[in-house]
């Protein structure tokens, strides 16, 4: 789902749960194959974990309310707070993990290596 000022409030700050947001632009070909990706996570995280996208030059607000400074970059939020976040392109593999973790770690827990 594609969020915008609204939408990223309510559903990233307003809900429980865990979130996986993408920040990305469609013109670059990293973020295209992250949004490929990230349909391939969702599909294996559906009813444990929701996964939507933010394109950047539509909403730049949101992008300067998480301080993105590196397209792409995925964060990973649970009950409204930020666990971590994934600079640049991955393989599936790492968003997978980044999902995994945040559904398993504690309440006010960081994400490990997520910022790398």
């Amino acid at each position: 789902m594609e969020l915008d000022d609204l939408t990223f409030t309510a559903l990233v700050y307003g809900c429980p749960g865990t979130i996986l947001v993408a920040f990305g632009l469609p013109a670059l070909r990293s973020c295209r194959e992250v949004t490929q990706s990230l349909v391939r996570v969702a599909d294996a995280f559906r009813g444990q974990a929701l996964v939507h996208h933010v394109e950047v030059a539509a909403q730049p607000s949101i992008a300067r309310l998480c301080k993105i400074e590196t397209l792409p970059t995925v964060l990973v939020f649970r009950d409204g707070a930020e666990l971590g976040r994934l600079v640049g392109a991955r393989p599936d593999h790492h968003y997978h993990l980044a999902l995994a973790s945040a559904l398993e770690a504690p309440a006010g827990a960081e994400l490990i290596g997520a910022a790398t």
